[in-house]
């Protein structure tokens, strides 16, 4: 994407804040309608802002559930493998006694 000038991208949020729709503010401005879009999504209506917010705040959520799932998972692994390492390590040391 090419560089807005200070001019242009104050003209594109002024008009952002208008709520003007993509292709209008592309042939106003100039602008590819895929550089519009993209500053229609940073600074677009606060309503959608919000919108995108919640859906990051669940996404977020989902990801932490998900995480928390997977380490209990690895740690009741870990409980299980270890029982059977403490009770290796405890027939080890009884070999070695016996072994002498």
């Amino acid at each position: 994407m090419r560089r807005l000038t200070r001019e242009r991208e104050r003209a594109l949020l002024e008009a952002l804040e208008i709520h003007e729709s993509a292709g209008d503010l592309a042939l106003a401005t100039g602008l590819p309608l895929r550089l519009v879009i993209h500053y229609q999504r940073l600074y677009g209506p606060a309503n959608l802002q919000l919108q995108r917010a919640e859906e990051d705040r669940r996404r977020v959520a989902q990801i932490r559930r998900e995480t928390i799932e997977i380490l209990r998972e690895q740690r009741r692994k870990a409980r299980v493998q270890g029982g059977a390492r403490v009770i290796a390590r405890i027939e080890e040391a009884r070999k070695e006694r016996w072994g002498r």
